[in-house]
């Protein structure tokens, strides 16, 4: 009876997903800058890309640690979910 009151796992894994793909993006577009990084004219270009990334990751980061003040029990401890999307982050 308990279990249908109390708001259960969420989408936590869903959220790490989402996340750790945006990091990966990150890293190819700040790879691709570097190759890159004497062409001035693109150079701009490829910053503000990985500045866009960096700013939709910081929304599954915050969407997380809301997800974990609203959520009751937890797929795994609430510290270690904290730890773990503030350091992807």
């Amino acid at each position: 009876m308990f279990g249908r009151l109390m708001p259960r796992e969420g989408s936590f894994f869903t959220l790490f997903d989402a996340h750790a793909q945006l990091i990966a993006e990150g890293s190819a577009q700040l790879a691709q800058m570097m190759a890159d990084y004497g062409n001035v004219a693109t150079r701009q270009k490829y910053i503000d890309t990985i500045d866009d990334t960096e700013k939709a990751a910081d929304k599954f980061t915050h969407d997380t640690v809301a997800l974990l003040h609203r959520t009751f029990i937890t797929p795994f401890d609430r510290e270690d979910i904290h730890k773990l999307i503030t350091q992807m982050d």
